[in-house]
């Protein structure tokens, strides 16, 4: 057990002359301007000469939990004081000013503590007043050592000697810092491989805030950021309001002129910055450090897999990104064509005619750094599709299969011929089954329908209704794609997802309730659903993809029925943040504006009723 013995020796002297003197300026004569203590704690005794009455107090009100003065006060003369601090248990070293006033001078008693199983210097912080003084720095080492100054300081900071002791102990003199600008100095202590670095942070003139480094960037993943604060006022943090990202983290025990804080993931698609303000409430002296903290990087495609007949032509690709991507094929017949035609981030390949007897595949990679993402090219063989179809009387029936030649049906009903017929036992319409038949303006699909397949209405721009079977649970990629006539859309209660594009450019919708088993919204699925002004998300809805409604620029309400916030992808909504309202269940709020944190400012509470 360790007992703190307190020694208080104060002898009165004559500070004052007769009454013909001039009077003196009170004066305070210090035997040491620093104290050093060993991990373990201890106490450190120092005396001192002061011509009128005193006050000694730690002025960092960090050091309070750690180090402690004894006695706090006393007559002119010549006194002593304890200093005792508790053993570090820390990693790191810690350090406090111990000031003591005599009317209206003071003197700075600079504290350091060396962390625990420190091997090599004693301390390896000293913060000096701008008057200058001494410092000693021990050296725990029984093997030559060496040392060195940083060459921009050595103008003011001069090796004095060095004594000879179980620990060797290096003396450095710093200079009066006539300015009143801060000033900081490194000196290196070596010894083979191993080094230690001590800093050395002067005030200027006048009472200041030291930060070692005003600006941090952080990565997308967040982590944590330690500031060094050298000061000879006490100092306070403010972190602004509103920023939730950056918090500090109290619980860990650091020096007292440590500060260390949080930085939270950043899930959205921009980088984000904010200051941490350090201030001295008395002098309204301040500093800030700015924290920028990466975006999340981000490649998505619109589109993962392209069909096209042996022919070939030309395929466009979608790509939504923040970073720089490179493009990479796998093969020699799908080429990259250079041309500024299309609209930004839009790629254009040619795909070359297949003149062999089977079907191929190609590849076309996007990637950047780690993020990686491919698009499949499927092109059919000369001979590789058969027609299967049946006409009669004018009447066009649709096989079991839906493997059709869609060709074939589109001319035969773009003059407004013909009356379209499905066989009892239709369970799937077949991919661009009826493309470009700009006649059609109703269908009805039968009760056994399950999918619809990719591109099956692709371009009906005059088709006004349809009427979607009960047992529908799937629709295909671009099925509906610049239907702009359609106005009536009943989406049957089994319908579970919804492909990429499957409504894109359908301007003439104006409201949208998506049925209640849906989990999933494809990429671009209401791409550019201009007439759209209210939309309801159903309660089990889980994934929405990039660009499912970008582009519903009148799209005012969104009402997302989901307690736990569907996965967004890239831009998902309209961008006029200004007029779009978001209602969400008033228990999930917080966790919509964390996930959907590009929309937070358009999130409101709302109560729901099944």
């Amino acid at each position: 057990m360790l007992v703190l013995m307190t020694v208080i020796s104060c002898s009165k002297e004559d500070v004052g002359g007769g009454n013909d003197e001039p009077q003196k300026q009170p004066e305070i004569l210090l035997s040491t301007a620093s104290a050093d203590f060993k991990t373990e704690g201890g106490t450190n005794k120092i005396s001192f000469i002061a011509t009128e009455a005193w006050t000694a107090e730690a002025i960092n009100t960090r050091a309070v939990s750690w180090c402690s003065v004894n006695p706090t006060s006393g007559p002119a003369g010549s006194c002593e004081i304890s200093i005792s601090v508790t053993a570090n248990d820390t990693p790191d070293d810690r350090t406090a000013s111990v000031v003591i006033k005599s009317g209206t001078v003071s003197k700075t008693i600079s504290i350091s503590q060396k962390q625990k199983d420190a091997l090599t210097v004693t301390s390896s912080k000293f913060e000096m007043e701008a008057e200058g003084g001494e410092i000693k720095i021990e050296v725990k080492a029984n093997i030559d050592f060496e040392y060195s100054i940083e060459e921009s300081a050595k103008s003011w900071v001069k090796y004095v000697e060095t004594k000879a002791m179980k620990t060797s102990s290096l003396i450095f003199d710093i200079e009066k810092n006539e300015g009143l600008q801060k000033r900081e100095a490194k000196i290196y202590v070596k010894s083979g491989s191993f080094s230690e670095t001590i800093n050395i942070y002067q005030t200027g003139a006048q009472p200041s805030i030291v930060i070692s480094k005003n600006e941090y960037t952080v990565t997308s993943e967040g982590g944590a950021i330690s500031v060094e604060v050298a000061s000879n006022v006490d100092v306070a943090v403010e972190i602004p309001k509103g920023v939730d990202w950056i918090t500090e983290d109290a619980t860990k025990a650091m020096s007292t002129n440590t500060y260390n804080f949080k930085v939270s993931p950043n899930e959205g698609y921009d980088s984000r910055e904010s200051k941490i303000k350090f201030f001295n409430k008395e002098t309204g002296l301040a500093d800030s450090v700015k924290v920028v903290q990466m975006q999340k990087d981000v490649i998505v495609l619109a589109k993962s897999s392209y069909d096209i007949d042996y022919k070939g032509g030309q395929i466009l690709v979608e790509v939504g990104h923040n970073v720089d991507f490179g493009v990479e094929i796998s093969c020699d017949w799908i080429t990259k064509i250079d041309t500024r035609a299309f609209v930004q981030d839009t790629l254009q390949f040619n795909v070359a005619e297949n003149t062999t007897s089977d079907d191929r595949e190609g590849e076309i990679t996007f990637s950047s750094g780690n993020l990686v993402q491919k698009v499949k090219v499927v092109q059919t063989a000369r001979n590789g599709r058969q027609i299967k179809y049946k006409t009669s009387d004018g009447k066009i029936v649709l096989p079991r299969s839906g493997a059709f030649d869609a060709g074939i049906i589109s001319n035969k009903y773009k003059d407004g011929e013909g009356v379209i017929t499905f066989a009892d036992d239709l369970t799937y319409v077949g991919n661009y089954a009826f493309m470009n038949c700009s006649s059609l303006t109703y269908i009805e699909l039968p009760d056994g329908v399950e999918v619809i397949g990719e591109g099956a209405f692709w371009d009906c721009r005059k088709l006004a209704t349809i009427t979607l079977p009960g047992n529908l649970t799937s629709i295909g990629y671009d099925a509906f794609y610049e239907c702009s006539g359609l106005t009536t859309l009943t989406l049957p209660a089994n319908l579970t997802s919804i492909g990429e594009g499957a409504f894109y450019g359908c301007r003439g919708l104006t409201t949208l309730t998506l049925p209640a088993n849906l989990t999933s919204i494809g990429v671009r699925a209401f791409y550019e659903c201009s007439g759209l002004t209210t939309l309801t998300l159903p309660a089990n809805l889980t994934s929405i993809g990039s660009y499912a409604f970008y582009g519903c620029k009148n799209l005012v309400e969104i009402y997302s029925k989901p307690t736990t916030p569907p996965s967004l992808g890239l831009i998902s909504f309209p961008w006029e943040y200004d007029k779009l309202k978001i209602y969400v269940p008033t228990s999930s709020v917080t966790d919509y504006k964390e996930k959907w944190s590009s929309y937070q400012s358009s999130i409101y509470a709302y109560t729901f009723v099944n």
